[in-house]
């Protein structure tokens, strides 16, 4: 059977809550259906539900309950005046892969989300029967049912990980004052090594100075990268922002916006978004090779004990901030805020909490889309495993410049291949509404052979730059001597003046 647009499949969700509270005929067979017992649902619930739409002519409680319900598609109804005359929101999302339906409905306090596993089912059964959602079929995991005040009260608790992650925020900025206050009241005592050294480098003001240093300690001239880092980064962050407000908030229109989004040219910055991730990967192919390259052009360099060294410092590099970010992202976030969207963004706390090692060992762009932890960080990892492969082949390179670009090309043309394969293989598209995304972003968009080509150019870029740089100092013996014979020349020729 062909499947629902996703107009009539949000109607269709609609209609079934609107029914459950509207008192029409329909409502009225589901009144039967709970007093004759509906599995899973409680008796409390059930006792008020009765009340409720038995009675709903005479009785004033439903039309409290109603009015602070959401009336359409993605209105999520009056949170905090349903809690205030002690009912509970409920909130079913249709999620597919992105949250693109919401609604709000103020049942009484005594029902809970789980009375109304039934109702979940009922609706999943009559999508599937119409046809399914858009690339597959619903499940009670693409429409779930969340109680509002269960998972606020969930996430009140403090528990073990929010102390750690407290106590190690706290130390961090009870080090940052102490090095900032060694600076100022007693420079003499600020070291460079031991542990004065690791807490002078918690020092505030130093460390914001340096952020604004164009000095290059390697090559001065690496600094115009700034600049372009800047420019991505902020690129990146407006891209996320737009998304996140696009496909995060509840918006009535949203297939409508979708589609102006992706069709309007003054939006085509947002579109475009992706590839600004591309210029990070030429940067990071860039600076990595440009590393390598000084390590192993020297004479006796030997290839593996640099290679150990360069990925453990590699790892000790990121880890510190990643560990933080996740630790914040895992117990403090879900402190920060409540109400009816609140458990969509709980959720994500899933992957951080079974498939964390995914970012810790740097594979997690590899995992399903529902187990990543913190999804942007897919390109963390991809990052760091080309990093890994970066020593190899500049080591090839400084020892063949031919063989270098060679095999630099060979990886590339085996991108090349293996992106036409998982494109054709997988049937993957870029479509933000529709289970086309999941599948294009966990088959292509986070795949590291899918997303190497512009870290490769980044080190071709690289090695151009350091040849281009020797060819500056290399002269040769002809043109020296000239170039002697004439500064000779030109200082007897000023001695006669003299």
């Amino acid at each position: 059977m062909a499947c629902l647009n996703i107009n009539q499949m949000l109607f269709l969700l609609f209609l079934l809550l609107a029914g459950m509270c509207a008192g029409s005929g329909w409502d009225l067979g589901l009144v039967a259906r709970i007093n004759g017992g509906v599995e899973g649902i409680g008796p409390e619930c059930t006792l008020d539900l009765v009340n409720m739409l038995g009675h709903f002519i005479s009785n004033k409680t439903f039309y409290n309950h109603f009015y602070k319900s959401g009336k359409g598609i993605n209105d999520l109804g009056h949170y905090r005046e349903c809690e205030e005359m002690g009912g509970n929101l409920v909130t079913l999302n249709l999620e597919i892969p992105t949250p693109i339906f919401v609604l709000g409905v103020c049942f009484p306090r005594r029902c809970r989300a789980a009375d109304f596993a039934w109702l979940q089912k009922l609706i999943v059964d009559v999508i599937n029967e119409y046809g399914g959602v858009v690339g597959g079929k619903a499940t009670s995991s693409n429409v779930p049912i969340y109680d509002v005040a269960e998972n606020n009260a969930k996430s009140s608790k403090i528990d073990a990980g929010t102390v750690v992650t407290l106590v190690l925020i706290f130390g961090c900025i009870l080090l940052a004052i102490i090095a900032s206050l060694m600076e100022y009241y007693a420079p003499s005592k600020v070291a460079t090594g031991g542990v004065r050294g690791v807490i002078a480098c918690f020092n505030i003001v130093k460390n914001f100075k340096s952020l604004f240093q164009d000095a290059n300690r390697v090559d001065p001239n690496l600094d115009t990268f700034n600049g372009l880092r800047a420019i991505s980064m902020l690129w990146i962050i407006f891209g996320h922002s737009l998304a996140q407000l696009i496909l995060s908030a509840p918006t009535g229109n949203l297939l409508a916006f979708i589609t102006q989004v992706q069709e309007r040219r003054s939006l085509v910055i947002f579109t475009a978004g992706v590839y600004a991730v591309d210029t990070f990967f030429i940067l990071s192919g860039f600076f990595a090779a440009f590393s390598c390259h000084s390590i192993y052009s020297k004479p006796r360099a030997k290839f593996f004990p640099s290679f150990i060294v360069l990925i453990i410092q590699r790892y000790i590099r990121l880890f510190p901030v990643y560990l933080m970010a996740y630790l914040t992202f895992m117990f403090i976030m879900p402190k920060l805020y409540d109400g009816p969207l609140s458990a969509r963004f709980k959720a994500l706390q899933i992957g951080c909490r079974d498939h964390w090692l995914g970012n810790f060992f740097y594979y997690n762009n590899y995992l399903k889309i529902q187990h990543l932890c913190m999804q942007w960080t897919w390109y963390i990892s991809n990052d760091f495993q080309l990093f890994v492969i970066t020593p190899i082949i500049s080591y090839v390179y400084c020892k063949s410049k031919k063989l270098g670009m060679g095999l630099v090309g060979v990886l590339s043309l085996a991108s090349v291949i293996l992106q036409v394969w998982s494109i054709i293989y997988y049937d993957v598209r870029h479509d933000l509404i529709s289970m086309e995304y999941v599948r294009y972003n966990e088959k292509y968009y986070n795949r590291t052979y899918c997303r190497c080509i512009p870290y490769f150019i980044g080190i071709v870029f690289a090695w151009m730059y350091i040849s281009y740089k020797l060819s500056l100092i290399h002269i040769s013996e002809p043109t020296r001597q000239a170039e002697i014979s004439y500064a000779v020349f030109c200082l007897k020729k000023k001695k006669k003046k003299k």
